[in-house]
């Protein structure tokens, strides 16, 4: 009898240890896991500022200066193209800085030499899932006196 219980003993040590073993496995594939994606934000956008009940095209063209800091060309146009200066350069410089998907320091310096008029947009936005750009922007100041006329632009890169 004794040896009865020994051998059930013995097989029950084998059995525990054979099921913790085989639990202890890394078995992930039931994990579901977020990759986040990776944005490109350098290039070229095109969109719209919505301010007062009017949609103005406006496209901009950035580029990567540091980490997490850009800047580009902002076009008083939906194509990329100057409208507001006689030079045919660009109507304006930015720069903005991105943490994660928020856009901060947005800035516009913008020179309208055709009606010499100048000034700047200021503001902050999101860098959506899509890649592309809504900014919620005011004027700072403009050679009419114009200051904090709230706006909204959104913006879709070039080719998506």
């Amino acid at each position: 009898m004794k040896s009865f219980f020994k051998g059930r003993i013995i097989y029950a040590k084998i059995l525990i240890l054979f099921l913790v073993v085989s639990c202890s496995g890394d078995d992930e594939s039931d994990e579901i896991t977020d990759t986040p994606v990776e944005i490109t934000i350098e290039g070229d956008y095109f969109g719209t500022s919505m301010a007062g009940g009017f949609n103005t095209p406006v496209s901009i063209t950035v580029r990567r200066t540091g980490p997490d800091s850009f800047n580009g060309d902002f076009f008083g146009t939906s194509d990329g193209t100057p409208c507001c200066t006689t030079d045919g350069s660009r109507d304006g410089n930015l720069s903005f800085e991105v943490d994660g998907d928020e856009i901060n320091n947005f800035m516009v310096n913008f020179n309208n030499t055709i009606q010499s008029c100048g000034g700047v947009f200021l503001g902050t936005g999101t860098v959506e899932e899509d890649g592309s750009l809504v900014l919620d922007v005011f004027i700072s100041t403009n050679c009419d006196g114009a200051t904090d006329t709230d706006s909204v632009w959104r913006l879709r890169k070039r080719g998506s």
